[in-house]
């Protein structure tokens, strides 16, 4: 019996988990070229990575239980700069507050 309930709750967690990844939307955000090791030197690289925060799907019930407030329309947006070096040290990472309009 306890062999039935640990293989039911892991496909559960299973499937719970590919429709929290069906939920999310993604971007190639990193491209895969553009950074390669050319005659012992790289290029550098700059990215802008854009965020938005929207809770215009959110029903009332949600907005009490997040204690997100009441939905303006136009939310906090989030950018970060990305700096990879040419060299290939570590990156280096700016983050812009956003502000509501």
């Amino acid at each position: 019996m306890l062999s039935v309930l640990l293989v039911a709750g892991s496909g559960w967690g299973w499937y719970l988990g590919r429709v929290a990844e069906a939920a999310v939307n993604r971007t190639d955000a990193i491209p895969s070229d553009g950074n390669e090791d050319t005659a012992g030197a790289g290029e550098a690289m700059n990215l802008l990575l854009v965020g938005n925060d929207s809770r215009v799907n959110l029903t009332d019930q949600q907005l009490t239980d997040l204690n997100a407030g009441e939905d303006s329309g136009v939310n906090t947006d989030t950018m970060i700069l990305v700096h990879l070096p040419a060299n290939g040290a570590k990156a280096s990472f700016v983050s812009f507050p956003g502000t509501a309009t």
